[in-house]
């Protein structure tokens, strides 16, 4: 039979591959959908240069840095882990001109290299992504769905995840025992300092001033704070893999009905074939919801409806309406972006409600520069949740710092659920351009695919991006005016301060200390931060369409060879249908393997009651009627 035979010629060409086929491939310089270790290397030197770079720089003009000072050149590397982390105890701090502009733009090469490193955690994640929906398509074949289910890599993913967070019990244990032997604070003193440390908060009431110390801490807040990140991009990791899960899950359970027929019937004869069914399968995988919910017209599929409106379904069946409501609820949504921001917004709101509250009741065990008890609550629960951590006011209690330390922990957890969310925002970007490409020339060439759809997609993210952007210098200079008019500082020192409340570097020598500065800063921080993050979202979305669209570019402007015929044409009859090329691309493109096209076949088998090598409306009736048969054998067993 044909899927016989499919499966027979994947598994020669398989044992028989030409020698040469690789090389041939290799000729073509296909792009690499994401290469981890190289990336991770490129981060590494890349923070190297720039700790090398700013420890010359900051040496430099050490004269010009005011504060706790030991060694002019360990002084000027802390100086720079410091900034790089927008950390920003405080205990060191530009005081001229020159030092506060070097600052600044240190701060931002800074950030540069956090969403050089954030788009290489996108190529992560999305790789992860499309290697769980190559191995979910691996249909009972040797194991069933429970097993398919615990297969995907979630427990080698939480076993990274406890590592990392073992590692982070360690690096507190050991922070708080130096800081306790080492800088002589108090136990709960030295808990509060690395609290502050490893979030990034630093008030700048504690920190490390000895030689001894700052040696130290340049190489511990390196690692606390790349941890702490490396633990948040597990727990998105999690997320996505548990969302696909369930997508998993639900294309597993769910029986075809003769929409499915309709649907998988790409050449319009009424029928489905082995190749036709597995471009269904691997849309309604990975791509179905998608499609749905962004509106995409796949030329493909949208051009034909109702094609067995003629068709009359034996009396007694019932594929039109499943017996398991389940088999045809929607799947699992891949991404709902707008009611994800609201539960975002929703939570942010909760979260500085509840921390005002918390901040007035303890308002008397606050230290610095107080204006009113409400506004000052707010305005602690905003710096200390964006981590900006002026110092301007500080918690001088046990309790306060302890409640200062759970406060910034679910700050983080209130940003690791946002970055989720921007985790789903970027998979389902790729999905769409991945949908997109594989509308093979039936109506489209492969220029307009690239130049029309994609090219329109991603001039919308630069779009967005300039406008991000110039909401970000448009806030900059609204910071700059205020403080300049309403905090008297100097333009210098107001540029200084805007920029290191954006960055949340937050030294804490200039700070919102009137209280319509405050008013300002409450509402000003907020967008200003949000803003900037999203800034760097766009820039990762940028960068991941960017390298899909090469890979897409590859795959279409390839030359075709007999080769290619040869392996593309599936079922052995001399030529490549539509449904065969599209398959053959995305094998080119490493998301279908052969023993993914194997395992579907074993679906398409088990529904081709007649043997006859494809699918029609009869298949799916006679196997309605066989299993409304079994379950009335069983129920009158039962009776029996």
């Amino acid at each position: 039979m044909a899927e016989d035979g499919l499966k027979e010629k994947l598994l020669i060409r398989k044992k028989h591959q030409p020698a040469n086929e690789t090389s041939s491939n290799s000729d073509h310089h296909k792009p690499s959908i994401s290469r981890v270790q190289l990336s991770l290397k490129q981060v590494a030197i890349l923070l190297a240069a720039y700790l090398a770079l700013g420890t010359i720089c900051f040496y430099l003009i050490r004269d010009q840095i005011s504060g706790t000072k030991t060694n002019g050149i360990l002084d000027s590397m802390y100086f720079c882990v410091v900034t790089m982390t927008t950390l920003g105890y405080g205990d060191l701090i530009p005081h001229s001109n020159l030092a506060k502009v070097m600052a600044c733009v240190f701060v931002f090469i800074g950030m540069g290299l956090g969403g050089f490193a954030l788009s290489k955690a996108a190529d992560y994640i999305v790789e992860k992504e499309e290697i769980l929906f190559v191995k979910a398509m691996h249909i009972r074949e040797t194991c069933g769905l429970h097993e398919i289910l615990n297969e995907a890599e979630r427990y080698k993913v939480k076993y990274k995840l406890f590592s990392v967070l073992t590692l982070i019990f360690f690096l507190v244990i050991v922070g708080t025992t130096f800081l306790t032997v080492v800088e002589k604070l108090s136990l709960f003193d030295a808990f509060y300092c690395v609290c502050a440390t490893i979030t990034t908060l630093g008030y700048g009431d504690k920190s490390f001033s000895s030689r001894g110390g700052r040696l130290f801490a340049v190489f511990w807040i390196i690692m606390s704070t790349i941890s702490l990140a490396q633990l948040f991009a597990y727990l998105v990791e999690l997320w996505t893999e548990s969302r696909q899960r369930k997508l998993v899950d639900w294309v597993l359970h769910r029986k075809l009905t003769i929409q499915d027929i309709e649907k998988a019937d790409l050449d319009n004869d009424t029928s489905v074939s082995p190749a036709e069914y597995i471009v269904y399968k691997l849309k309604e995988m990975g791509l179905h919801t998608c499609m749905a919910e962004d509106g995409v017209k796949d030329a493909i599929v949208t051009r034909r409806k109702h094609q067995f409106k003629g068709v009359i379904p034996f009396k007694g069946t019932n594929y039109h309406r499943p017996k398991h409501e389940s088999d045809h609820k929607p799947p699992p949504s891949i991404s709902r972006i707008e009611v994800r921001l609201n539960q975002v917004a929703i939570l942010l709101g909760v979260y500085l409600a509840v921390g005002t509250i918390c901040f007035f009741l303890v308002r008397d065990q606050l230290n610095g520069k107080k204006t009113n008890g409400v506004l000052d609550a707010m305005y602690f629960s905003v710096v200390t949740m964006t981590t900006v951590g002026y110092g301007d006011l500080v918690p001088n209690t046990n309790f306060a710092k302890l409640l200062a330390c759970i406060y910034v922990f679910m700050g983080m957890a209130l940003g690791g659920f946002a970055l989720s969310k921007a985790a789903d925002y970027i998979v389902e970007k790729e999905v769409m351009m991945f949908v997109k490409a594989i509308n093979v020339r039936e109506t489209y060439g492969p220029n307009q695919i690239l130049n029309n759809e994609e090219g329109e997609e991603t001039n919308r993210v630069k779009y967005k991006f300039l406008i991000g952007l110039a909401l970000i210098v448009f806030l900059v200079n609204v910071g700059i005016i205020f403080l300049f008019l309403a905090e008297d500082m100097s333009l210098v020192d107001a540029f200084y301060c805007v920029c290191s409340t954006i960055t949340t570097l937050g030294y804490g020598d200039k700070s919102f200390s009137s209280k319509r500065g405050r008013v300002f800063a409450v509402f000003w921080i907020l967008t200003s931060t949000i803003l900037l993050a999203q800034l760097f979202v766009y820039l990762v979305e940028l960068w991941t369409e960017n390298r899909q669209k090469q890979l897409v570019d590859w795959v279409l402007h390839r030359k075709l060879t007999i080769q290619d015929i040869e392996n593309a044409d599936l079922d052995n009859d001399k030529s490549v249908s539509p449904a065969e090329y599209v398959v053959y691309k995305l094998k080119e493109m490493g998301l279908v393997s052969d023993q993914l096209i194997m395992s579907v076949m074993e679906g398409f088998k088990n529904l081709d009651l007649d043997n006859s090598g494809t699918l029609t409306a009869n298949d799916l009736s006679t196997g309605s009627i066989s299993r409304r048969n079994m379950e009335l054998q069983i129920t009158n067993l039962r009776m029996l």
